[in-house]
């Protein structure tokens, strides 16, 4: 299965959680008998711990009474509810933008460093063009100097 799919399953599971309104909790048995076609009920377990992880849900555990003819028994059952950062991170990217945004600023970052490469390559062949040129000049200078210091003594006889 690929990386886009896991994304977008969960995705789909944060944006059910933000769907529901009244009670806003679900089990896993009601998330996986209305999300059916999206995923089995161990792969939802998998997505809804990654939601827990990631502090987008949270869970409440709930102690549910039945009784039948032979009894009463005691059942706990682990309900899911979207967190308020779970609400403002689907309403405004979701784990499908954020990993666009992650491989479109990662790529943009490739291409700046490779960008930045050439530059320090460019100056430092500027800086080793300017110390050459330097040199020359700081020659050429030392030779003018020597001609006027040898044509003021030949002049003057020293």
């Amino acid at each position: 299965m690929n990386k886009n799919t896991l994304l977008q399953k969960l995705d789909s599971v944060l944006i059910y959680l933000e769907q529901q309104k009244q009670p806003p909790i679900r089990s896993i048995s009601e998330i996986s008998r209305d999300l059916i076609s999206l995923t089995n009920e161990s792969e939802l377990l998998l997505i809804l711990n990654k939601l827990i992880s990631d502090g987008y849900a949270q869970f409440e555990d709930r102690q549910v009474v039945y009784v039948d003819e032979e009894g009463e028994y005691t059942s706990k059952i682990r309900y899911y509810i979207i967190t308020f950062d779970g609400r403002f991170f689907i309403l405004t990217s979701g784990y499908v933008k954020e990993n666009k945004s992650i491989s479109y600023n990662s790529a943009r970052m490739d291409t700046l460093k490779v960008d930045q490469i050439k530059r320090d390559k460019s100056i430092k062949n500027l800086t080793v063009w300017i110390a050459i040129a330097s040199c020359i000049a700081g020659i050429y200078y030392l030779i003018e100097i020597y001609k006027e210091f040898y044509s003021f003594f030949y002049h003057h006889g020293l």
